[in-house]
């Protein structure tokens, strides 16, 4: 009986993320705006402020917790409070699509073993949560606000990393072939690199900006951080985090490439990741994955041996969704996720998660290759970053705020909200082409 529910509960979700696609796709579904009017404005405001501490208190706030309840007091309380002058609008295909791919991450929690009131309550909270982020961004984002947050963030992170620095020299007598400990607010060193990995990213992405790089203040800020980031990441030997700022740096050029050369590179590059997932699948399913797999991983290889023995088992829905389903790993230890979001979306999910997630990805680098204004290359680039980071270490991305939505959520927002205002325009511009004005009476 609890097959059959299962099985019916998977084939409904199915059914109606896909009728949700082909409605949305062909009539479109409502989505927001604002009215104006003297209090909204003021709201939005307080939003764009919220929004600014949010990111910025990646590096400031002294707590994790204190950086999500900053999070629950300036973001959402204030989109709460704008929700009286949201007006409905059709939105673009790359909003539904990722509302999409939230909405079955959210119920996949329907067929875990583990189901419960309190689960699905859980992460329909954390699916409310990252939603909110997307629409308060892209109801605040401008080419100018996202100036200020760049240096806000800027500014925040050399000012923890000279602390981080000193204190480390401080305690270890600067003996720099010592491992830094995580300072500040971070519980692990690993998540402490990725965020000043981040910080690396906007650094030069700010150099090579002409109207960033004339400032000498600017430039000099953007020397001092990224200095103190780079260093910062050697000395916490994240090997995920150089690994993904060395892989995520050509993106500058990429994006600087005609826009047909870029599809044309995006659609070779998908297909290589593809035939990737599919030989090393071959190879799982061969027994050949022992010649591949030697010391130096740190438990990596037991931790994904045993996590794609679930996968195999459960291919296409995944386990189901909960918030503490640990790994066996086949070595007898016991670890708390996967520590890699591709498998566990797969692991979780199933094949039609990652098939979403990685449709978001590709969806939002296709609608924004032709843009060669600098903001949106940018949150490519650290996207790019977050998904090499969290191929080391990422977990299940539906969940409340900490690190890893810096490098995974945010510029998810940032660019859904740039592919939504580029897409509305093309669409502005085609139906006042294929129009006519009845000037009679």
């Amino acid at each position: 009986v609890d097959r059959c529910v299962c099985f019916f509960l998977k084939a409904l979700v199915s059914c109606v993320l896909l009728l949700f696609l082909l409605v949305g796709r062909l009539r479109g579904v409502e989505g927001f705006s604002v009215s104006d009017s003297v209090v909204s404005r003021r709201i939005v405001q307080f939003l764009s402020f919220g929004l600014f501490c949010f990111i910025c208190g990646f590096f400031l706030f002294p707590s994790v917790s204190a950086h999500k309840t900053a999070y629950y007091l300036v973001v959402v309380l204030p989109f709460l409070l704008l929700i009286p002058w949201l007006r409905w609008r059709t939105p673009t295909p790359s909003q539904i699509l990722v509302l999409t791919f939230i909405t079955y991450m959210v119920l996949a929690v329907l067929w875990s073993d583990e189901f419960d009131l309190d689960s699905l309550l859980y992460f329909s909270k954390c699916g409310a949560l990252i939603l909110i982020l997307i629409w308060a961004i892209d109801i605040c984002w401008s080419d100018r606000y996202f100036d200020q947050l760049l240096l806000g963030f800027l500014l925040s992170g050399a000012v923890v990393g000279l602390y981080s620095l000193f204190s480390f020299g401080v305690e270890t007598g600067w003996r720099f072939d010592r491992v830094m400990k995580p300072v500040w607010h971070f519980a692990n060193q690993n998540r402490m690199a990725k965020v000043f990995g981040v910080l690396a990213l906007v650094a030069l992405f700010l150099m090579r900006q002409k109207r960033f790089s004339t400032h000498k203040m600017v430039f000099l800020l953007s020397t001092v951080s990224l200095l103190s980031a780079l260093l910062i990441i050697v000395l916490n030997r994240s090997t995920g985090a150089m690994l993904a700022v060395v892989a995520a740096i050509p993106c500058f050029w990429f994006m600087l490439l005609p826009y047909n050369v870029t599809r044309k590179a995006l659609v070779v590059g998908s297909l290589c990741i593809f035939g990737v997932m599919i030989a090393g699948g071959i190879v799982y399913m061969l027994d050949l994955h022992a010649a591949f797999i030697q010391q130096g991983w740190s438990y990596r290889d037991e931790i994904w041996l045993a996590v794609l023995k679930d996968i195999v088992a459960n291919p296409w829905f995944g386990l189901g969704a909960t918030d503490d389903l640990p790994v066996f790993g086949n070595d007898g230890r016991v670890y708390s996720h996967e520590h890699n979001v591709f498998l566990a979306v797969l692991r979780l999910s199933g094949a039609i998660g990652l098939v979403l997630m990685l449709a978001v990805v590709f969806r939002l680098f296709w609608v924004l290759s032709e843009v060669r204004y600098g903001s949106s290359s940018l949150w490519l680039l650290i996207l790019v970053f977050g998904l090499i980071a969290l191929s080391s270490s990422g977990e299940y991305p539906i969940g409340r705020p900490k690190e890893s939505w810096l490098f995974f959520w945010v510029p998810i927002a940032f660019l859904v909200a740039m592919s939504g205002k580029l897409e509305l325009a093309r669409r502005a511009k085609h139906d006042g082409s294929t129009s006519g004005v009845n000037t009679t009476e």
